[in-house]
């Protein structure tokens, strides 16, 4: 359905889409913002394919291309010509949001293996939010849920520990970059 925005979006400044997409089947992801029946709407592919299915996947679009306001969101999350269906399936999205930032490096879906192999804690956290990873962690970057980067750490160890004390309350994600994979993680700081 069409999601109309509050606020207009300027993709002059935001230049990036996030989509949280959960699908049973794998298909193109699609993106469009309309502009109010003035001009230039643009629909466009997630920047990278869907990978998993019964599970989230974080889809990033590229409206670097796009100019001006839009005051509408159409998700088509499940984009398919001939759409070749039988039976109903159900797909879900979540955290829809622009920012001025691309994703993080290597930003991929949390898959159950690869966040059995990082975990972060305690979640929520007040002070100091712990990392165990299986493999090696090179880097742990926080970010905004805009995008904003807000701090940027080289680890080097298996283990690291983050003084999130200082930050205000509310959900943050963390980048973390280790020798097998890249993943990205939400964490709650609290106080």
């Amino acid at each position: 359905g069409v999601i109309e925005v509050p606020d207009s979006i300027d993709v002059t400044v935001t230049k990036y889409a996030h989509m949280k997409v959960w699908k049973p089947r794998i298909s193109a992801v699609k993106l469009k913002i309309e502009a109010g029946g003035i001009s230039g709407d643009s629909e466009i592919e997630s920047m990278s394919p869907q990978t998993v299915v019964n599970e989230w996947q974080d889809m990033v679009f590229d409206y670097s291309a796009s100019t001006g306001k839009y005051f509408k969101i159409v998700p088509i999350p499940d984009f398919a010509d001939p759409v070749d269906l039988t039976d109903t399936i159900y797909f879900y999205i979540d955290d829809i949001y622009f920012s001025d930032d691309p994703p993080p490096e290597g930003w991929v879906a949390i898959h159950e293996s690869i966040s059995a192999s990082c975990k972060i804690y305690p979640n929520p956290v007040e002070n100091t939010l712990y990392i165990d990873a299986e493999s090696m962690i090179s880097n742990v970057s926080i970010y905004t849920l805009s995008g904003v980067l807000l701090e940027n750490i080289s680890v080097n160890s298996l283990k690291a520990s983050i003084d999130v004390s200082a930050f205000t309350a509310g959900i943050y994600l963390i980048a973390v970059k280790a020798l097998d994979y890249n993943m990205v993680l939400k964490f709650n700081k609290i106080k």
